[in-house]
């Protein structure tokens, strides 16, 4: 009798512990989850940074092989061009425009 109940105190005793090493281990387990979480979260926001400066970087891959003494002939250009037609609805919507030939007029 007196060996049962040795056994009974060393298996309470080791229950203790094996509790004791159970609730840390649940403690542990949610601060990883806790940690997980805000890892997952900011590599979430990590990958739209490297999206953002992918888009960016692309763009100013375009913008880099434009040239402004193009887009000054172009500004030049489209003005002239403005200006042409300008003139030609001038003349068209001025009362003493003269009126179009017509095909008649050329027989």
């Amino acid at each position: 009798y007196g060996q049962q109940e040795e056994d009974a105190a060393k298996l309470a005793q080791e229950n203790r512990l094996l509790l004791e090493r159970a609730t840390q281990m649940g403690s542990l387990l949610e601060q990883m989850r806790k940690d997980l979480t805000a890892a997952q979260s900011e590599g979430d926001e990590m990958k739209a940074q490297v999206k953002v400066m992918k888009d960016r970087d692309a763009l100013a891959k375009v913008l880099s092989n434009f040239k402004v003494d193009d887009f000054r002939s172009l500004m030049d250009t489209n003005r002239e061009v403005a200006g042409h037609i300008q003139t030609l609805l001038g003349a068209l919507t001025s009362p003493a425009a003269p009126a179009a030939p017509t095909p008649s007029s050329y027989l």
